[in-house]
């Protein structure tokens, strides 16, 4: 483990793609845009809310996908 690993360690750092949000959510729905790269964009949507969100959004209703 090297030294930045163990400061990380040590302050409870957790990684953006490992922090609850929509992207790991089960009710996180990505749609992407039918289109020839580079226009194919991703959207999200929440299933649980029926509304548009961002990945990186989060609500008190997360619910982490199984691994």
């Amino acid at each position: 483990m090297t030294p930045i690993d163990r400061t990380k360690a040590k302050q409870g750092f957790v990684p953006a793609m490992k922090r609850n949000a929509c992207r790991n959510c089960v009710h996180g729905d990505e749609k992407r845009q039918d289109r020839m790269p580079p226009y194919d964009t991703a959207s999200w949507s929440c299933k649980l809310g029926g509304f548009m969100t961002s990945a990186g959004a989060v609500c008190d209703r997360h619910e982490r996908k199984p691994s």
